[in-house]
Protein backbone atom coordinates (compact mmCIF):
# COMPACT_ATOMS: atom_id res chain seq x y z
CA UNK A 1 0.00 0.00 0.00
CA UNK A 2 1.30 3.62 -0.87
CA UNK A 3 1.47 5.80 1.80
CA UNK A 4 0.78 10.06 1.27
CA UNK A 5 4.53 9.99 2.94
CA UNK A 6 6.41 7.53 -0.27
CA UNK A 7 4.40 9.65 -2.65
CA UNK A 8 6.31 12.85 -1.63
CA UNK A 9 9.34 11.43 -1.37
CA UNK A 10 8.69 9.74 -5.29
CA UNK A 11 7.72 13.31 -6.21
CA UNK A 12 11.01 15.24 -4.55
CA UNK A 13 12.95 12.36 -6.45
CA UNK A 14 11.21 12.97 -9.84
CA UNK A 15 11.80 16.65 -8.96
CA UNK A 16 15.16 16.81 -8.14
CA UNK A 17 16.19 14.69 -11.59
CA UNK A 18 13.71 17.10 -13.50
CA UNK A 19 16.21 19.89 -12.12
CA UNK A 20 19.21 18.23 -12.58
CA UNK A 21 18.35 17.69 -16.53
CA UNK A 22 16.90 21.23 -16.46
CA UNK A 23 20.35 22.53 -15.40
CA UNK A 24 22.58 20.28 -17.53
CA UNK A 25 20.55 21.08 -20.68
CA UNK A 26 20.91 24.54 -19.76
CA UNK A 27 24.49 24.39 -18.87
CA UNK A 28 25.31 22.62 -22.35
CA UNK A 29 23.98 26.02 -24.62
CA UNK A 30 25.40 28.33 -22.15
CA UNK A 31 28.90 26.82 -23.23
CA UNK A 32 27.58 26.24 -26.59
CA UNK A 33 26.77 29.54 -27.40
CA UNK A 34 29.70 31.01 -25.57
CA UNK A 35 31.95 28.93 -27.72
CA UNK A 36 30.42 29.45 -30.77
CA UNK A 37 30.57 33.56 -30.18
CA UNK A 38 33.43 33.80 -28.22
CA UNK A 39 31.67 35.38 -25.02
CA UNK A 40 32.83 35.54 -21.58
CA UNK A 41 32.34 32.04 -20.24
CA UNK A 42 34.52 30.98 -23.13
CA UNK A 43 37.36 32.60 -22.10
CA UNK A 44 36.84 31.95 -18.29
CA UNK A 45 37.12 28.21 -19.17
CA UNK A 46 40.21 28.19 -21.45
CA UNK A 47 42.21 30.61 -18.97
CA UNK A 48 41.46 27.44 -16.41
CA UNK A 49 42.10 25.09 -18.82
CA UNK A 50 45.54 26.66 -19.26
CA UNK A 51 46.01 27.08 -15.68
CA UNK A 52 45.60 23.35 -15.40
CA UNK A 53 47.53 22.16 -18.48
CA UNK A 54 50.26 25.11 -18.03
CA UNK A 55 52.89 24.09 -20.35
CA UNK A 56 56.31 22.90 -19.04
CA UNK A 57 59.10 22.52 -21.45
CA UNK A 58 61.05 19.79 -19.31
CA UNK A 59 57.86 18.07 -17.98
CA UNK A 60 55.85 17.93 -21.56
CA UNK A 61 56.40 14.37 -23.43
CA UNK A 62 56.10 15.99 -26.88
CA UNK A 63 58.40 18.76 -26.88
CA UNK A 64 60.79 16.68 -24.90
CA UNK A 65 60.26 13.95 -28.04
CA UNK A 66 60.41 16.83 -30.54
CA UNK A 67 63.77 18.99 -28.84
CA UNK A 68 65.52 15.63 -28.40
CA UNK A 69 64.81 14.59 -32.32
CA UNK A 70 66.01 18.10 -33.37
CA UNK A 71 69.24 17.98 -31.22
CA UNK A 72 70.28 14.57 -32.39
CA UNK A 73 69.66 14.74 -35.99
CA UNK A 74 72.93 14.38 -38.59
CA UNK A 75 71.53 16.46 -40.81
CA UNK A 76 71.19 20.15 -41.82
CA UNK A 77 68.74 21.83 -44.52
CA UNK A 78 69.23 24.94 -45.85
CA UNK A 79 66.21 27.01 -44.33
CA UNK A 80 64.70 25.59 -40.66
CA UNK A 81 61.49 26.89 -39.12
CA UNK A 82 61.40 27.16 -35.86
CA UNK A 83 58.30 27.76 -33.25
CA UNK A 84 55.42 26.48 -32.02
CA UNK A 85 52.13 24.93 -33.12
CA UNK A 86 51.80 27.29 -36.25
CA UNK A 87 55.42 26.34 -37.67
CA UNK A 88 54.19 22.58 -36.61
CA UNK A 89 51.43 22.03 -38.64
CA UNK A 90 52.67 23.86 -41.63
CA UNK A 91 53.46 21.69 -44.64
CA UNK A 92 56.43 24.36 -45.33
CA UNK A 93 57.91 21.69 -48.38
CA UNK A 94 54.63 21.77 -49.87
CA UNK A 95 54.26 25.21 -49.34
CA UNK A 96 57.50 26.52 -50.88
CA UNK A 97 58.64 25.01 -52.88
CA UNK A 98 61.82 24.17 -54.06
CA UNK A 99 63.00 25.20 -50.59
CA UNK A 100 65.22 23.08 -48.58
CA UNK A 101 63.34 23.24 -45.41
CA UNK A 102 63.27 21.38 -42.15
CA UNK A 103 60.46 21.79 -39.53
CA UNK A 104 61.23 22.49 -36.30
CA UNK A 105 58.01 23.57 -34.47
CA UNK A 106 56.75 22.07 -30.88
CA UNK A 107 53.06 22.36 -30.66
CA UNK A 108 52.37 24.59 -26.92
CA UNK A 109 56.17 26.20 -27.83
CA UNK A 110 56.81 29.33 -25.84
CA UNK A 111 59.90 31.63 -26.40
CA UNK A 112 61.37 30.14 -22.90
CA UNK A 113 60.96 26.49 -24.97
CA UNK A 114 62.53 27.78 -27.64
CA UNK A 115 65.53 29.67 -25.70
CA UNK A 116 65.89 26.47 -23.84
CA UNK A 117 66.22 23.86 -26.89
CA UNK A 118 68.97 26.94 -28.66
CA UNK A 119 70.69 26.43 -25.40
CA UNK A 120 70.86 22.53 -25.94
CA UNK A 121 72.62 23.22 -29.62
CA UNK A 122 69.21 22.48 -31.86
CA UNK A 123 70.87 21.57 -35.72
CA UNK A 124 69.26 25.16 -37.10
CA UNK A 125 70.00 26.06 -41.13
CA UNK A 126 71.87 28.77 -42.52
CA UNK A 127 68.69 30.45 -42.17
CA UNK A 128 66.22 30.90 -39.68
CA UNK A 129 62.58 31.36 -39.50
CA UNK A 130 61.22 32.04 -36.04
CA UNK A 131 57.48 32.27 -35.26
CA UNK A 132 56.02 31.94 -32.14
CA UNK A 133 54.68 34.05 -29.27
CA UNK A 134 51.18 33.52 -28.72
CA UNK A 135 51.75 30.69 -25.92
CA UNK A 136 53.68 32.81 -23.47
CA UNK A 137 50.34 34.56 -23.33
CA UNK A 138 48.79 31.56 -22.97
CA UNK A 139 50.87 30.61 -19.93
CA UNK A 140 51.00 34.26 -18.75
CA UNK A 141 54.48 34.97 -18.35
CA UNK A 142 55.67 38.35 -17.93
CA UNK A 143 56.33 40.38 -20.99
CA UNK A 144 59.65 41.58 -19.48
CA UNK A 145 60.51 38.10 -19.78
CA UNK A 146 58.68 37.25 -23.16
CA UNK A 147 60.82 40.00 -24.15
CA UNK A 148 64.06 38.97 -22.93
CA UNK A 149 63.64 35.39 -24.30
CA UNK A 150 63.16 37.21 -27.57
CA UNK A 151 66.17 38.62 -27.50
CA UNK A 152 67.98 35.53 -25.83
CA UNK A 153 66.98 33.45 -29.23
CA UNK A 154 68.11 35.61 -31.65
CA UNK A 155 71.76 35.75 -29.39
CA UNK A 156 71.35 31.92 -29.96
CA UNK A 157 71.04 32.16 -33.55
CA UNK A 158 73.88 34.37 -34.64
CA UNK A 159 75.82 33.64 -37.88
CA UNK A 160 72.28 32.36 -39.36
CA UNK A 161 70.11 34.15 -41.48
CA UNK A 162 66.78 35.06 -39.43
CA UNK A 163 64.00 35.82 -40.57
CA UNK A 164 61.70 37.10 -37.40
CA UNK A 165 57.79 36.76 -38.20
CA UNK A 166 55.76 38.82 -36.22
CA UNK A 167 53.45 36.93 -33.54
CA UNK A 168 50.50 36.06 -35.61
CA UNK A 169 47.36 38.09 -34.02
CA UNK A 170 43.97 36.03 -33.33
CA UNK A 171 40.21 36.34 -33.50
CA UNK A 172 40.21 37.47 -29.94
CA UNK A 173 40.67 40.81 -29.60
CA UNK A 174 41.61 41.10 -25.88
CA UNK A 175 44.33 38.51 -26.53
CA UNK A 176 45.36 40.84 -29.59
CA UNK A 177 45.82 44.29 -27.60
CA UNK A 178 48.18 42.20 -25.11
CA UNK A 179 49.88 40.65 -28.46
CA UNK A 180 50.22 44.39 -29.81
CA UNK A 181 53.69 45.50 -27.48
CA UNK A 182 55.24 42.37 -28.34
CA UNK A 183 54.87 42.58 -32.09
CA UNK A 184 56.10 45.94 -31.65
CA UNK A 185 59.01 44.87 -29.50
CA UNK A 186 59.66 42.26 -31.94
CA UNK A 187 59.56 45.11 -34.92
CA UNK A 188 62.33 47.17 -32.90
CA UNK A 189 64.61 43.78 -31.99
CA UNK A 190 64.69 42.94 -35.65
CA UNK A 191 66.91 45.84 -36.65
CA UNK A 192 70.47 44.03 -37.24
CA UNK A 193 71.44 43.60 -41.47
CA UNK A 194 71.09 39.68 -40.71
CA UNK A 195 67.47 39.87 -39.36
CA UNK A 196 64.95 40.13 -41.74
CA UNK A 197 61.33 41.02 -40.05
CA UNK A 198 58.52 39.95 -41.34
CA UNK A 199 54.62 41.18 -40.37
CA UNK A 200 52.36 38.67 -41.85
CA UNK A 201 49.31 40.70 -39.98
CA UNK A 202 48.77 42.94 -42.74
CA UNK A 203 47.45 40.43 -45.24
CA UNK A 204 45.99 37.60 -42.53
CA UNK A 205 44.43 40.32 -40.19
CA UNK A 206 44.17 43.63 -41.99
CA UNK A 207 41.63 44.78 -39.82
CA UNK A 208 43.35 43.95 -36.28
CA UNK A 209 42.04 40.88 -35.98
CA UNK A 210 42.98 37.38 -37.81
CA UNK A 211 40.45 37.06 -40.61
CA UNK A 212 38.02 34.03 -40.14
CA UNK A 213 38.43 32.33 -43.56
CA UNK A 214 42.53 32.18 -42.61
CA UNK A 215 41.75 30.31 -39.55
CA UNK A 216 40.47 27.43 -38.39
CA UNK A 217 39.75 28.25 -34.38
CA UNK A 218 40.58 31.90 -33.97
CA UNK A 219 43.90 31.38 -33.28
CA UNK A 220 45.11 28.38 -35.82
CA UNK A 221 45.45 28.69 -39.91
CA UNK A 222 43.72 27.17 -42.33
CA UNK A 223 45.33 26.03 -45.57
CA UNK A 224 44.15 29.03 -46.85
CA UNK A 225 45.46 30.84 -44.27
CA UNK A 226 49.04 28.98 -44.77
CA UNK A 227 49.29 29.79 -48.21
CA UNK A 228 48.93 33.27 -47.32
CA UNK A 229 51.88 33.25 -44.76
CA UNK A 230 54.07 31.56 -47.37
CA UNK A 231 53.56 34.19 -49.89
CA UNK A 232 54.43 36.34 -47.36
CA UNK A 233 57.47 34.56 -46.10
CA UNK A 234 58.70 34.12 -50.40
CA UNK A 235 58.12 37.47 -50.98
CA UNK A 236 60.31 38.43 -48.16
CA UNK A 237 63.08 36.15 -49.02
CA UNK A 238 63.23 33.84 -51.18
Amino acid sequence: MTTAGSRGRGRSTWLYLLAVVLAASAGFWVAAISFQYKLKPYFYAVKIINKLSAFDPNKDFVYRTLSTLFIEQPYRKDVTFLGDSIVAFGKWDVLLKGVDVDNHGIPGDTTQGLLLRLGRNEVVGRTAIVMLGVNDLKMELPRAETEANLRGILQALRGKRVILVATLKTGIPSTNAKLAPIIEFERKLCMAPTCTYLNPNRALAPMGYLKPEYTVDGVHLNWRGYRTLANQIAVAEF
